[in-house]
């Protein structure tokens, strides 16, 4: 599926996609996209977040900065730690954790009643506040 895909599939839910995100996405494999994330555990009044997020077709899976689980007090679960390599070929500890998160598009044109416009997720938890939150491959391609 190439991004123009992934982009129209975005689109369709999300109007808020500004034109220069799906202009970009001729020369680059990823845009910003505003999410509501919650935790999909908490029952009839979970706390929300707001939050900007890069949608990468780049990127092979999908991370959560640490501040984000916090925040939503979401209950974590270990996973099988990978090393990394940084642009330079020093070596980076890759996430140990995951966390199950509900999120949908700001903007989405669906009716509120209709619980298909909030996606259940799994996500890697970055080991760091400061890491940006991406939607990869194993969400766009599910």
């Amino acid at each position: 599926m190439c991004l123009q895909s992934i982009l129209g599939t975005v689109a369709t839910e999300h109007q808020a996609l500004t034109v220069a995100a799906a202009q970009s996405s001729e020369r680059f494999h990823s845009c910003l996209v505003e999410v509501e994330m919650r935790d999909p555990f908490q029952g009839l009044q979970p706390a929300k977040l707001l939050i900007t997020v890069i949608a990468d077709s780049g990127a092979g899976h999908c991370f959560l900065p640490a501040f984000v689980v916090t925040r939503l007090n979401l209950p974590t679960f270990t996973i099988r730690s990978m090393q990394l390599q940084t642009a330079d070929g020093s070596i980076m500890e890759g996430p140990s954790l995951g966390a199950e998160v509900q999120f949908r598009f700001t903007g989405s044109t669906r009716p509120e009643s209709q619980d298909s416009r909030w996606h259940t997720h799994p996500f890697k938890v970055h080991n760091s506040n400061t890491a940006p939150c991406i939607i990869g491959n194993d969400f766009w391609f599910k």
